[in-house]
Protein backbone atom coordinates (compact mmCIF):
# COMPACT_ATOMS: atom_id res chain seq x y z
CA UNK A 1 0.00 0.00 0.00
CA UNK A 2 1.57 3.28 -1.15
CA UNK A 3 0.11 6.18 0.93
CA UNK A 4 2.34 9.65 0.76
CA UNK A 5 1.21 11.32 3.70
CA UNK A 6 1.03 8.56 6.46
CA UNK A 7 -1.73 9.76 7.78
CA UNK A 8 -4.58 7.06 8.48
CA UNK A 9 -7.10 6.98 6.30
CA UNK A 10 -10.76 5.87 5.97
CA UNK A 11 -12.85 4.80 2.84
CA UNK A 12 -16.20 3.92 2.44
CA UNK A 13 -18.25 2.16 -0.27
CA UNK A 14 -22.59 1.52 0.18
CA UNK A 15 -22.63 1.51 -3.99
CA UNK A 16 -23.91 -2.23 -3.77
CA UNK A 17 -25.97 -4.30 -1.22
CA UNK A 18 -22.72 -4.54 1.05
CA UNK A 19 -21.63 -2.08 2.66
CA UNK A 20 -17.40 -1.86 2.73
CA UNK A 21 -15.80 0.10 5.11
CA UNK A 22 -11.88 0.13 5.14
CA UNK A 23 -9.26 1.94 7.71
CA UNK A 24 -5.46 1.98 6.31
CA UNK A 25 -3.17 2.72 9.31
CA UNK A 26 0.20 1.75 9.92
CA UNK A 27 0.87 0.27 6.58
CA UNK A 28 -2.03 -2.18 6.78
CA UNK A 29 -5.79 -2.47 5.90
CA UNK A 30 -8.22 -3.56 8.13
CA UNK A 31 -11.64 -3.75 6.52
CA UNK A 32 -15.07 -4.14 7.95
CA UNK A 33 -18.59 -4.56 6.26
CA UNK A 34 -22.59 -3.77 6.78
CA UNK A 35 -24.95 -6.22 5.14
CA UNK A 36 -27.98 -5.13 2.81
CA UNK A 37 -30.57 -3.48 4.83
CA UNK A 38 -28.52 -2.35 7.61
CA UNK A 39 -26.32 0.79 6.27
CA UNK A 40 -28.37 3.09 8.19
CA UNK A 41 -28.66 2.05 11.16
CA UNK A 42 -24.36 0.17 11.59
CA UNK A 43 -22.70 2.09 8.77
CA UNK A 44 -21.36 4.97 11.20
CA UNK A 45 -21.26 2.56 14.69
CA UNK A 46 -19.34 0.33 12.51
CA UNK A 47 -16.83 2.97 11.76
CA UNK A 48 -16.65 4.07 14.82
CA UNK A 49 -15.74 0.78 16.56
CA UNK A 50 -12.81 -0.10 13.82
CA UNK A 51 -11.34 3.38 14.66
CA UNK A 52 -11.49 2.55 18.32
CA UNK A 53 -10.45 -0.82 17.73
CA UNK A 54 -6.56 0.76 16.02
CA UNK A 55 -6.74 4.09 18.18
CA UNK A 56 -7.44 6.17 15.21
CA UNK A 57 -9.34 9.35 16.50
CA UNK A 58 -11.43 11.12 13.44
CA UNK A 59 -9.10 13.95 13.51
CA UNK A 60 -5.84 12.14 12.82
CA UNK A 61 -7.82 10.84 9.49
CA UNK A 62 -5.14 12.44 6.32
CA UNK A 63 -8.27 11.49 4.04
CA UNK A 64 -11.63 10.07 3.23
CA UNK A 65 -12.06 8.26 0.33
CA UNK A 66 -15.66 7.32 -0.86
CA UNK A 67 -17.45 6.22 -4.27
CA UNK A 68 -19.92 8.47 -5.68
CA UNK A 69 -21.95 5.93 -7.93
CA UNK A 70 -23.44 4.39 -10.08
CA UNK A 71 -25.06 2.06 -7.48
CA UNK A 72 -27.44 1.72 -4.94
CA UNK A 73 -30.04 4.81 -4.48
CA UNK A 74 -30.84 4.84 -0.57
CA UNK A 75 -26.85 3.22 -0.10
CA UNK A 76 -24.99 6.36 -1.87
CA UNK A 77 -27.01 8.53 0.03
CA UNK A 78 -26.43 6.75 3.08
CA UNK A 79 -22.59 6.69 2.60
CA UNK A 80 -22.24 10.29 0.62
CA UNK A 81 -23.70 11.70 4.13
CA UNK A 82 -21.44 10.22 6.26
CA UNK A 83 -18.79 10.99 4.40
CA UNK A 84 -20.19 14.76 4.36
CA UNK A 85 -20.65 14.60 8.20
CA UNK A 86 -17.28 13.48 8.87
CA UNK A 87 -15.39 15.84 6.48
CA UNK A 88 -17.41 18.85 7.73
CA UNK A 89 -17.19 18.23 11.46
CA UNK A 90 -13.34 17.46 11.70
CA UNK A 91 -12.22 19.32 8.35
CA UNK A 92 -10.56 16.02 6.61
CA UNK A 93 -10.25 16.26 2.83
CA UNK A 94 -12.09 13.76 0.18
CA UNK A 95 -10.86 11.79 -2.58
CA UNK A 96 -13.87 10.02 -4.66
CA UNK A 97 -14.77 7.85 -7.97
CA UNK A 98 -16.87 6.47 -9.30
CA UNK A 99 -18.02 2.79 -8.80
CA UNK A 100 -17.13 1.41 -12.07
CA UNK A 101 -13.63 3.16 -11.91
CA UNK A 102 -12.77 1.60 -8.36
CA UNK A 103 -13.67 -2.46 -9.76
CA UNK A 104 -11.40 -1.04 -13.02
CA UNK A 105 -8.48 -0.82 -11.24
CA UNK A 106 -8.57 -4.20 -9.86
CA UNK A 107 -8.65 -5.85 -13.46
CA UNK A 108 -5.31 -6.82 -14.98
CA UNK A 109 -6.34 -5.99 -18.72
CA UNK A 110 -5.52 -3.55 -21.36
CA UNK A 111 -8.93 -3.14 -22.23
CA UNK A 112 -12.31 -4.09 -21.02
CA UNK A 113 -15.63 -3.47 -19.81
CA UNK A 114 -16.72 -3.13 -16.24
CA UNK A 115 -20.52 -3.80 -15.58
CA UNK A 116 -22.28 -3.10 -11.83
CA UNK A 117 -26.27 -4.44 -11.58
CA UNK A 118 -28.01 -1.34 -12.28
CA UNK A 119 -31.58 -3.09 -11.26
CA UNK A 120 -34.37 -3.33 -13.09
CA UNK A 121 -32.90 -6.12 -15.87
CA UNK A 122 -30.02 -3.45 -17.09
CA UNK A 123 -26.96 -2.84 -15.84
CA UNK A 124 -24.63 -0.08 -15.41
CA UNK A 125 -21.39 -0.72 -18.24
CA UNK A 126 -18.35 1.63 -18.81
CA UNK A 127 -15.23 0.83 -21.02
CA UNK A 128 -11.94 1.31 -19.84
CA UNK A 129 -7.94 0.84 -21.19
CA UNK A 130 -5.04 0.16 -19.35
CA UNK A 131 -1.82 2.35 -20.45
CA UNK A 132 1.26 2.59 -18.52
CA UNK A 133 -0.23 1.43 -15.69
CA UNK A 134 -2.76 3.64 -15.35
CA UNK A 135 -6.46 2.59 -15.87
CA UNK A 136 -8.68 5.01 -17.53
CA UNK A 137 -12.41 5.27 -18.86
CA UNK A 138 -13.34 5.47 -22.33
CA UNK A 139 -16.74 6.83 -23.48
CA UNK A 140 -19.42 8.01 -20.82
CA UNK A 141 -21.44 5.10 -18.35
CA UNK A 142 -24.50 3.64 -20.22
CA UNK A 143 -27.04 0.86 -19.31
CA UNK A 144 -26.91 -1.90 -20.85
CA UNK A 145 -29.31 -5.08 -20.68
CA UNK A 146 -27.02 -8.42 -19.53
CA UNK A 147 -27.09 -10.20 -23.01
CA UNK A 148 -25.99 -7.09 -24.76
CA UNK A 149 -22.62 -6.57 -22.85
CA UNK A 150 -19.41 -6.53 -24.61
CA UNK A 151 -17.32 -10.25 -24.54
CA UNK A 152 -14.68 -8.28 -22.10
CA UNK A 153 -17.20 -7.21 -19.83
CA UNK A 154 -16.07 -7.71 -15.82
CA UNK A 155 -19.24 -8.52 -14.35
CA UNK A 156 -18.70 -10.55 -11.36
CA UNK A 157 -16.82 -7.91 -9.10
CA UNK A 158 -18.03 -5.03 -6.69
CA UNK A 159 -16.59 -2.20 -5.57
CA UNK A 160 -14.38 -2.61 -2.34
CA UNK A 161 -12.88 0.06 0.30
CA UNK A 162 -9.89 -1.20 0.32
CA UNK A 163 -9.12 -0.89 -3.45
CA UNK A 164 -9.71 2.86 -2.74
CA UNK A 165 -6.79 3.24 0.05
CA UNK A 166 -4.60 1.44 -2.08
CA UNK A 167 -5.38 3.81 -5.14
CA UNK A 168 -5.52 6.99 -3.01
CA UNK A 169 -2.19 8.44 -3.85
CA UNK A 170 -3.52 8.51 -6.93
CA UNK A 171 -6.29 10.63 -6.72
CA UNK A 172 -6.99 14.25 -6.38
CA UNK A 173 -8.97 15.65 -3.53
CA UNK A 174 -12.19 16.86 -4.08
CA UNK A 175 -14.42 20.11 -3.09
CA UNK A 176 -17.05 18.67 -0.87
CA UNK A 177 -19.93 20.33 -3.08
CA UNK A 178 -18.59 17.88 -6.11
CA UNK A 179 -19.11 14.93 -3.98
CA UNK A 180 -22.72 14.38 -4.81
CA UNK A 181 -24.18 10.45 -5.90
CA UNK A 182 -23.97 9.78 -9.69
CA UNK A 183 -26.94 8.14 -11.20
CA UNK A 184 -27.57 7.01 -14.45
CA UNK A 185 -31.11 6.52 -14.90
CA UNK A 186 -33.41 9.09 -14.53
CA UNK A 187 -35.30 9.25 -11.43
CA UNK A 188 -39.27 7.50 -11.59
CA UNK A 189 -41.08 9.73 -9.66
CA UNK A 190 -42.12 12.98 -11.74
CA UNK A 191 -43.05 16.63 -10.62
CA UNK A 192 -46.83 16.32 -9.67
CA UNK A 193 -49.62 18.31 -11.95
CA UNK A 194 -51.53 21.26 -9.78
CA UNK A 195 -54.81 20.98 -8.85
CA UNK A 196 -56.79 23.17 -10.95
Amino acid sequence: MKHGNNKPMLAIDCSTTTASIALAVGGAIHERCVVHGQQAALLVPTIDALLKEHGVAYDALGCLLTTLGPGSFTGLRIALATIHGLALAHTIPVKAITSLQSVAETVDAEHFHVALNAGKGECSVQEFYRENGKVSPKGDIKLMKPESLPADTILDRAPQAATLCHIADALAEMPLAQVLPLYIRPPDATPGTPPP
